[in-house]
């Protein structure tokens, strides 16, 4: 018959071994939605307002009806798609009452708050992007843009603004630069946005590595760097489990020592 103390040693070995997967997973899973860029504090309205293309509130209604990927050599992509916003409000820019704005297409820095059938307010930027018409306004994670409840900084000091115009902006931008037979742009050091010095200012900085950059040319981002190569968050857990279950079956099972 297994003693009290032996028992309650292979009890707690089975509940690491049990335990460690367990969070190795939700770690694993949760890592993935992680952000990879970090954004410094945001302009007060009225100079986010100068420093971007277009600034107006509308509620979301629909996503990805456009879609473009952005082609810079060497391997090196970007897939963006589109938001649909009807529009109620324009404090800035040629914003009519449908506009569709692009995010990027990705967990890392894409702008993840919008929500089909909520009022947003949205400060929109533009990007010298080969083959895309030069007009297409882009939303980042770092810039002003938020829930509506959200801005009653930014709609006291913007004032009331005017109704936007009829017509619809924005739609389908890679194929209009295309059948205009816009020229494409020659990439620059700002194209597409390179990795990190955070501005003084903050001006959102230029990609030196190829990482993605977390907001607008003129916004309130900052890039970091991912950290160094080493193992994986989950497992650390992992290892920890499997060896706390050998040392506490060690421990139940060593014979005992004679006095």
């Amino acid at each position: 018959m297994i003693s009290t103390p032996r028992r309650l040693l292979l009890t707690l070995a089975a509940g690491a071994l049990l335990l460690a997967p367990l969070v190795a997973v939700q770690l694993a899973t949760g890592a993935g939605r992680a952000h990879a860029c970090s954004c410094v504090e945001p302009a007060p309205p009225l100079e986010a307002l100068e420093g971007v293309a277009a600034v107006f509130s509308g509620t979301v209604r629909s996503f990805d009806t456009h879609r473009f990927e952005v082609d810079f050599g060497s391997d090196r992509s970007e897939s963006y798609w589109s938001v649909e916003i009807e529009v109620d409000t324009v404090w800035k820019g040629s914003v009519t009452a449908t506009t569709y704005v692009y995010i990027w297409h990705g967990a890392a820095c894409g702008f993840d708050w919008f929500v089909e059938g909520e009022n947003f307010i949205v400060y929109a930027f533009q990007r010298d992007f080969r083959g895309v018409d030069a007009d297409t306004l882009f939303v980042s994670l770092c810039s002003r843009s938020a829930p509506i409840e959200r801005a009653a900084e930014d709609l006291h000091a913007l004032g009331e603004g005017h109704v936007p115009e009829d017509g619809v902006t924005g739609a389908d931008p890679a194929s209009s630069a295309e059948e205009e037979g816009t020229p494409a742009p020659t990439p620059t050091s700002q194209d597409p946005p390179r990795s990190p010095a955070p501005p003084a200012t903050g001006s959102g900085p230029a990609l030196d590595d190829g990482e993605r950059i977390a907001g607008p040319g003129a916004s309130d981002a900052a890039t970091t760097r991912e950290a160094s190569a080493g193992p994986p968050a989950w497992a650390i857990p992992l290892l920890g489990g499997f060896v706390a279950a050998s040392v506490l079956v060690r421990l139940a099972v060593r014979p005992r020592l004679r006095a």
